[in-house]
């Protein structure tokens, strides 16, 4: 449950990412800027709106929707002459077609913005017998060079590539100045591939080894009765110390039989060690070699011992080898102790038939081996019941334990999207949802100079949420809102997608926009690795006062202040673990 929250928590953040940009940005932006036609504003705003409305309430999981219904009902750029091929039926999980579409609307809306195309061309193709698709969006625009285009570009590395890539997808963008732009979506549904799993096509994980994993036996076994190597230890160590004390009673008159010591204490090891190994599994190499040692050293036991012994505890190598095969037989597949069960079994026959008789008759000597061949035959059925036993009761453990961590998992992703969404709406939604309803319904007109400028505050709050998520409350954004009104150039940038930690970044703003004379210029850099963020604050120009406040707010903090009458600059340094 606490995997399928982060993921979730992730998840929600790129949506509501894509979402502010993609159509609460561009809504504004075309409300603030004059010239653009009424209906087409309005139509803006109506389409952000109801993207706030569906934020609301998280989309459900799971399913498959019609891509190609979906790529026929795309808006085409405004005065530009539009032709979209998709034919058929496209049917493709839910995610990967609101990921795709999401990043064909950004793409149609950089034509209208950027490309001064007079066509564009939406193209979907499907493959015969496939389940992938290609995606394209080609216009015969003004094009650039796609060396140059920004590795912060929001519209491109987000909501297009961020996108595809999220769902298991590529978006490619081909363009040529003065020749025209080709944004290529492609969703392969390769065998294995999974929404979010575009990740393990880097090289170094590639090259790390994945571990070893557990037989589902043995799985199966430790979700029956927790750690398997108890019960087993509880069998085979009795087993091993009585059978120790046999041997040295057994064996220490035998000329020569010494050593049948060592090759039982050897036994004793390589049992105990594979039984160590039970809980994670022992590998087929290790069994079968400790198999065949077991065997061959059961067998050769007969170079110094009377075949006579079969009838009582003289033989007892026969009967040691069994804690081995019955921890074989309950963790690996039964065929190998069963193969060396009959092994053994074969080769004591073979011995008695081919050597002096044991008794008068073949049916008394056959009687007098039962016993000695009865011990490990008994070990070996007992532990290969037991082992299906438990594993069938652990195979439905494992169902229930599915069936309930889905249902948390489930009940996890919900209360995190709805959390995140609703924390995130809750400042945003209360003042920019009113405005783009009444831009939409016509209570405000667009051509109204205060509703511009209003649009144009309002856009800076969102891209302020988009460069540094999470950050900005309301009196921060309260404090930005009044130093742009007054005049300050303020920019934030930042070279991550990913929440940062909102204290200090919060902190550098509110101080130095909350002390002394409103500056003419504020810059907010921040620069995010794995562990730390680094922030970056410049004030044009230099003011002693909040110089001061700058210094005693990051009092403690790894950080530098520097003051000058022209600047006030800050780099302050926070680790995120």
């Amino acid at each position: 449950a606490e995997a399928a929250r982060a993921a979730a928590r992730r998840e929600a953040h790129r949506d509501f990412q894509g979402m502010l940009h993609d159509e609460v940005s561009a809504a504004l932006r075309a409300i603030g800027q004059p010239g653009i036609a009424v209906d087409r504003v309005r139509a803006a705003a109506r389409g952000a709106a109801a993207a706030i409305a569906a934020a609301r309430t998280p989309r459900a999981e799971g399913g498959h929707t019609d891509l190609a219904a979906l790529v026929r009902s795309l808006a085409p750029p405004a005065g530009i002459g539009a032709s979209v091929l998709a034919d058929g039926v496209a049917a493709v999980p839910s995610e990967v077609a609101t990921a795709t579409i999401g990043a064909a609307r950004e793409a149609l809306r950089n034509v209208a913005d950027h490309a001064r195309a007079r066509t564009v061309r939406v193209d979907l193709t499907v493959p015969e017998g496939s389940t992938g698709f290609v995606l394209s969006v080609t216009d015969d625009g003004a094009g650039f060079v796609t060396e140059e285009l920004r590795e912060s570009s929001v519209g491109v590395r987000r909501s297009m590539m961020r996108r595809m890539e999220a769902v298991g997808g590529r978006a490619e963008i081909r363009s040529t100045p003065g020749r025209g732009t080709t944004v290529r979506l492609e969703w392969p549904a390769r065998a294995g591939a999974e929404a979010g799993s575009a990740g393990s096509a880097d090289p170094l994980a590639r090259a790390v080894r994945a571990p070893r994993p557990v037989p589902v036996k043995v799985e199966r076994m430790n979700a029956a009765i927790g750690d398997v190597r108890r019960p087993l230890a509880a069998v085979c160590l009795p087993f091993l110390l009585v059978m120790g004390g046999i041997a040295v009673i057994h064996t220490r008159h035998v000329p020569g039989g010494l050593w049948l010591l060592g090759w039982y204490a050897a036994l004793a090891v390589i049992t105990v060690a594979l039984l160590l190994r039970a809980r994670s599994g022992i590998g087929p190499v290790a069994a079968r070699a400790a198999c065949a040692f077991a065997v061959a050293g059961a067998l050769g036991s007969f170079l110094v011992l009377p075949l006579a012994g079969l009838a009582d505890y003289t033989s007892w190598p026969i009967g040691a080898v069994t804690p081995l095969l019955t921890l074989l037989v309950i963790v690996r597949p039964a065929r190998e102790a069963l193969t060396a069960m009959a092994v053994e079994q074969a080769g004591v026959v073979l011995l008695v038939l081919g050597g002096p008789p044991i008794a008068p008759t073949l049916g008394g000597t056959l009687a007098m081996a039962l016993p000695a061949l009865s011990a490990p035959a008994l070990g070996v059925f007992m532990g290969m019941a037991i082992g299906r036993t438990v594993a069938r009761l652990g195979a439905v453990t494992q169902r229930a334990h599915a069936d309930r961590a889905a249902a948390l998992a489930g009940a996890a992703v919900r209360d995190a999207r709805e959390a995140l969404h609703r924390r995130r709406l809750a400042d945003l939604g209360e003042e920019i949802l009113p405005f783009l309803d009444d831009t939409a319904t016509g209570r405000r007109s667009p051509q109204d100079p205060e509703v511009r400028d209003t649009a144009r505050l309002l856009g800076y709050a969102v891209r302020d949420e988009i460069h540094i998520p999470g950050v900005l409350d309301r009196p921060a954004r309260d404090l930005l809102s009044a130093a742009r009104t007054a005049g300050c150039v303020v920019t934030i940038q930042s070279d991550a997608d990913d929440p940062h930690p909102p204290a200090l970044l919060r902190l550098l703003l509110t101080t130095a926009l909350g002390t002394g004379p409103t500056p003419q210029e504020l810059v907010l850099s921040v620069a995010a690795s794995a562990d730390t963020v680094d922030a970056a604050l410049v004030v044009l120009p230099g003011d002693r006062r909040r110089a001061g406040a700058l210094r005693e707010a990051v009092a403690g903090l790894s950080a530098t202040v520097e003051d000058a009458e022209e600047s006030t600059w800050v780099e302050a340094r926070i680790r995120t673990a």
